[in-house]
């Protein structure tokens, strides 16, 4: 089963409200995805400009416009204007999101001094000149929608130095550009699965977990990764098999800002940059959420794979080899299983199961090889 991003998005993820918000989030990706599909409804619709849309078309070409200024900004590409669109706006709109993207970079590089006080002045302008530009034509968002803007705004320095950290690693050649988690519940064959996609390609970490009883032929995991993911389970009082979710919040906390510093850095020292790395734990079914801001960063291709095992199986080998009670298993992976497959929605995943790994793992291996981009190598 392959679930990707939805190839049409909906009206409402169209609206220059969410575009402005997407910017006030710092999620680049996102608007480079909906700059391409308005870029290809421009192209149908020739002068029926506001047909699919509840919004005018000044608006529509204006969110567009500040799609194809984050893509230029942020590497993306696909986006296109027809001049003729253009001029449904005037120059005060297009000179205002030219200004508002030079706030935003110098917002960044007050971030890489260290200065938190003036990167959030240029933070707070480029949102400015954003509202103001969609205000001159006639955009009239209510009290809550200008409280939501704001307040997402105010988390766009972390988000930037976050993206930044990952950008930088990327471009010095120090961290892999393409990253694919491995997600499951404990004890639902992802080692099995790692393994067989180890042969074929990805490339584990130089760290790995030592085989053992549980798993004679290894785990495929980085014995540092799971420190230090056990590291920030520990600093909310939980540990790998606790029943309850984390609290709210806890990825903007303080101690969640380390775990990604160190995540990246661990990265770096445990994964070729030029492979296709392979990052397994199934601590980060739970986690996954709090690593959300690079995956709208432009320099890395972050994709998922999910591993499906019957409940009942999980529970029973976790009770096996942990002595986890029944009741405790079943609940453990309606968690892990539910938390992952809503943290992973909208990236580029594929679902796959452990009775398709156990009944057919050629083709099961040849579909995801075929999905990331990479050749197929047959086992030896």
């Amino acid at each position: 089963m392959d679930l990707a991003r939805s190839a049409q998005p909906t009206v409402r993820d169209q609206s220059l409200f969410n575009v402005v918000s997407n910017c006030a989030a710092g999620k680049w990706r996102t608007l480079n995805y909906i700059g391409t599909w308005l870029t290809a409804a421009a192209a149908n619709q020739s002068t029926d400009h506001g047909g699919q849309f509840q919004q005018s078309a000044a608006q529509e070409v204006l969110a567009l416009q500040i799609c194809q200024s984050a893509a230029s900004w942020k590497g993306g590409r696909g986006i296109k204007i027809n001049n003729n669109d253009l001029d449904l706006i005037s120059d005060k709109e297009q000179i205002g999101v030219e200004i508002a993207f030079q706030h935003l970079s110098l917002a960044e590089k007050y971030i890489l001094l260290g200065n938190e006080e003036a990167a959030s002045k240029h933070i707070q302008d480029y949102l400015k000149e954003l509202r103001k530009a969609a205000y001159r034509l006639g955009e009239k968002w209510n009290e809550e929608q200008e409280h939501q803007l704001n307040q997402t705004a105010s988390m766009l320095a972390g988000v930037l130095y976050t993206q930044l950290e990952v950008s930088r690693q990327v471009r010095f050649g120090r961290i892999p550009k393409r990253l694919t988690f491995l997600l499951g519940m404990h004890r639902s064959g992802t080692s099995a699965l790692a393994g067989a996609l180890c042969n074929r390609g990805f490339a584990g970490p130089i760290d790995p977990l030592p085989p053992n009883h549980g798993n004679t032929m290894g785990y495929f995991e980085s014995k540092g990764l799971v420190a230090i993911n056990d590291d920030l389970l520990a600093e909310f009082g939980f540990e790998w098999k606790s029943l309850a979710a984390l609290p709210d919040g806890w990825t903007k906390s303080k101690a969640a800002k380390v775990w990604r510093r160190r995540v990246i850095n661990h990265i770096a020292e445990t994964f070729e940059p030029g492979k296709h790395a392979l990052i397994k734990d199934p601590r980060l079914n739970i986690l996954f959420s709090g690593l959300s801001d690079w995956f709208e960063c432009m320099d890395v291709d972050v994709s998922v794979i999910l591993q499906m095992r019957h409940p009942f199986e999980c529970a029973n080998s976790l009770h096996k080899l942990h002595n986890v009670p029944l009741a405790d298993g079943l609940r453990l992976w309606n968690l892990h299983v539910i938390t992952a497959e809503r943290s992973t929605r909208g990236i580029k995943r594929m679902i796959t199961t452990y009775e398709e790994l156990l009944s057919s793992p050629e083709q099961l291996l040849e579909r995801i090889c075929t999905r990331f981009l990479l050749p197929i190598k047959n086992q030896t």
